[in-house]
């Protein structure tokens, strides 16, 4: 007996019909099975993964593989971001917000957890890249369908006035309406301050700091906020993404992996 796990794309266009006269049951998995809390935890658990020694993951399968004593090493960025629990423990979504993990998956052409774990890992890798010097976080060619554009008409008029150079800013576009809430609201949370929702600190890291302006006018809320807003925020609503002229698509050098590995030798 055989079982095979494909999705029904691939059914259509590239099971072969000599395979399909040897199917004697079909099981069929419908979208209502992938909930936002089951993309929340998939996400908080990959980005614990990429943390993780190897070593450690070898010890932890011979040890018998116990899904409740998986090695955690990731706790969070140090300044305010969403997390997750996962049974007694609070997991960092670090760099992805509920927003964002929604949003992902709402542009994906054909929504599967293989495609979304795909999308995840492809921001994932832009993030590192961005601490090397490499590329841009997010990586914009892998948002899909969806539509990062502010169409607020007074936010849209701020951002237009920040020292925001051209080139970032279809990044910044995509952060503040995918992993944020589409404004450049200013809030204070505790000891720390979040523009749309994300800490500023995420901004900085980034090499997006052109907020001075909004964080020393006299328009900042000072009102403290509960995280429960950003924590817990829908992300997989209907979805109203459409295509958008504004995806740049970045030119890759073929030379990639050479640059990396150069990167990562001057860093050491």
């Amino acid at each position: 007996i055989s079982v095979i796990g494909i999705t029904d794309a691939y059914y259509q266009a590239y099971f072969r019909d000599n395979f399909k006269n040897r199917v004697t049951h079909r099981i069929f998995i419908d979208d209502d099975a992938i909930t936002e809390e089951l993309l929340t935890q998939m996400t908080a658990r990959y980005v614990n993964s990429a943390f993780i020694a190897r070593e450690e993951v070898l010890k932890w399968f011979d040890e018998g593989a116990d899904p409740a004593r998986v090695p955690w090493q990731f706790n969070g960025p140090g300044y305010t971001w969403p997390h997750v629990n996962l049974g007694d423990r609070e997991c960092s979504l670090y760099p992805f917000t509920r927003r964002s993990i929604g949003h992902l998956y709402n542009g994906l052409n054909e929504k599967s957890l293989r495609y979304f774990t795909r999308a995840i890992k492809d921001q994932f890798q832009a993030l590192c890249d961005s601490h090397l010097g490499l590329d841009r976080f997010p990586r914009l060619e892998s948002l899909g369908q969806t539509s990062y554009v502010i169409t607020d008409g007074k936010t849209r008029t701020q951002f237009d006035r920040l020292p925001i150079p051209p080139e970032a800013v279809s990044y910044l576009n995509a952060i503040l309406v995918l992993w944020g809430e589409g404004t450049l609201e200013v809030q204070r949370v505790s000891n720390d301050t979040l523009i749309s929702g994300i800490s500023v600190n995420f901004f900085k890291e980034l090499r997006y700091d052109y907020f001075d302006s909004l964080l020393q006018s006299g328009s900042v809320d000072t009102q403290e906020i509960a995280l429960n807003s950003v924590r817990n925020a829908p992300i997989m609503a209907s979805a109203s993404a459409r295509p958008t002229d504004s995806i740049v698509k970045e030119h890759r050098d073929q030379n990639r992996l050479a640059k990396k590995l150069k990167a990562l030798e001057e860093w050491r």
